[in-house]
Order: structure tokens, then sequence, then C-alpha cells
């Protein structure tokens, strides 16, 4: 009868082995940070052995079943902004980057300087701002959130950045844009945002539709006009092209960011085609510099 009761429990912990996998997607936000890798081994027991035997009358040999989990956060500044008024114009100042090093290869994107606002019309809050990629390597299929906390700390609103390049070069950035709806924009305390991405992957279905081979000729943002022009330097056709346009203040805060489709389908080998917005949302004053990254759909 012994034997059999052994016999239970070790079938028991057969069925409660754990196979593992490796989540490889990388998040960065305001807050914390984590390093997680854990690993484990289990090996059946000579007990277990020993039952084997008894079952079939000869020695019986058992696999080794592995388990491994890897999740890899990283993390920038926690960044607090005032409540906002119907007037207010909050600027941030920029995130500092991370202090240990990137490894070789692989890509690092941070939350870098932001504004939230209540535009002129509207009872939702912009968030306007960008990403940069501190790493050695293309970031691919980037990824925006933004939440909205009370003095509390009860979260009152979020959303996601519409407009974000779907992949960001090493030692590139990318603009981006958010609208979130709150209850009462006054409420409103702090504002927490994460980044998260993959290293580029040349495999992936993203790394072969978009392309980010796209030349700004021009840009100028006027007081009720954005304008400029795109450049296609490749020798292939690139269809379904937007520009981000990001302005800057004197003090180099972010003023405002605008995404703009060009006027043409599609731009050809080594041709070149406009675009322009005659909304822009930020009443008469214009950025004291701007810059522009166009993307987009491969034939």
């Amino acid at each position: 009868m012994r034997w059999m009761l052994v016999l239970v429990i070790a079938l028991g912990m057969v069925a409660c082995a754990e196979s593992g996998e490796d989540e490889t997607r990388t998040t960065n936000d305001s807050r914390s940070s984590s390093t997680v890798n854990g690993g484990a081994t289990e090996t059946r027991s000579a007990e277990q052995t020993e039952i084997a035997e008894l079952r079939s009358g000869a020695a019986a040999t058992q696999p080794t079943i592995s388990a491994a989990v890897t999740a890899t956060r990283g993390a920038t500044a926690t960044a607090t902004i005032p409540p906002a008024t119907a007037t207010a114009t909050v600027p941030k100042a920029t995130s500092t980057p991370k202090a240990t090093a990137t490894p070789e290869g692989a890509a690092d994107v941070q939350v870098g300087k932001y504004r939230v606002f209540q535009p002129q019309y509207g009872e939702r809050l912009s968030v306007v701002g960008e990403v940069n990629n501190v790493g050695t390597a293309i970031a691919m299929d980037v990824q925006v959130a933004i939440a909205m906390y009370d003095a509390a700390g009860t979260i009152v609103g979020s959303g996601e950045a519409s407009w974000v390049l779907p992949m960001i070069p090493a030692g590139g950035k990318s603009p981006y844009e958010a609208s979130i709806e709150v209850p009462d924009t006054a409420a409103v305390a702090e504002t927490r945002i994460q980044v998260q991405f993959e290293t580029y992957d040349s495999t992936a279905f993203i790394a072969d539709y978009y392309t980010i081979n796209l030349e700004i000729g021009q840009v100028a943002w006027n007081p009720d006009q954005i304008v400029g022009e795109v450049v296609n330097p490749t020798d292939a056709a690139i269809k379904s092209v937007y520009v981000l346009v990001i302005g800057y203040d004197a003090a180099g805060e972010v003023f405002g960011v605008k995404s703009i489709g060009i006027d043409l389908d599609e731009i050809g080998p080594g041709g070149n085609a406009p675009f322009s917005s005659s909304y822009l949302g930020y009443g008469d004053d214009v950025p004291a510099t701007v810059e522009a990254y166009a993307w987009g759909v491969n034939p």
C-alpha cells in the first residue's frame, strides 16, 4: 500500500509541471524599473524512478522539464504636471536618460520632452511630445500610453498617442500627440507616460511594410498653416506618406505637434511631394524651431 501512495503523489507532481516562455517586448515608463530574470529546472527524483520501475518492471528515464521567464522593463524620471486650466500651457523639462549603458544592438526608447494643455476648443487635454531612441538599434512598433491622475492618485483619464513613427532609428526621435478625455480638466495633478517598443527585426511584418527612408526638403510653421515638402531618395515608389511635425519654443520646450498627409497618393523614385495643414489649434503663436519626420508604406 505504501508504494501506491507514493505513486499518487508522484503523478500529482507531474501534473503540476509548468513550462515557460520569453517575453522580449520592452516597456519604459516614468515611475519604476525592474529586471526580472527567472529560471527553474525540475528533475525527477530517485523515488519517481523507483515508482516507474515498479509499474513497468524496468528502469525508466524521465525527461527534464525546464521553465524560464524573462521580462525587461526600463524607466525614466517621474513627471508631475500641475493642474491644467482652460488657458494653461504646462511645459516639462527633458527627462533624464538611463545611467546604465544599452547593450550593443538593442533599441532603448525613452520619454523625452512633452507638454500638456487644453486646446482653445474642446473639453479634452492634449499631450504633445517626443520619444527618443538612445539605443544602438532601430526601435519598431513603438507605442506611447498616457495616464492622468488627480491629487489623490486616482486615475481620471488615459489614452494612446495616435501618431508615432513606426520605426525610430538609433539616436533618432519621434513626435507624438494624444487627446485625453477627463471629467474635470482642472483636477488633473499628475501625468504619467509609458513607451513600449521592440528592437528591429528584419523578419517582422512591420519591417517590410513601413519605411522611414524619406527626407524633409523644407518645412515652415506659420500662424495659420504648416507647409513643406517630402523627398523620396530611394529607387522605389512610396505610398500613403505622412509627416510628423514638431515645434519648439525659444527655451527648447515642446510647442506643438501636427500630423499631416501629403497631397499625392504616392511619391515616385527620386520624387517629391508637398504637404500642408491649415488648422493648427495653437492660436497665433508660432514655434521658434521646427523639425519634421516622414514615413510611408512600401509598394
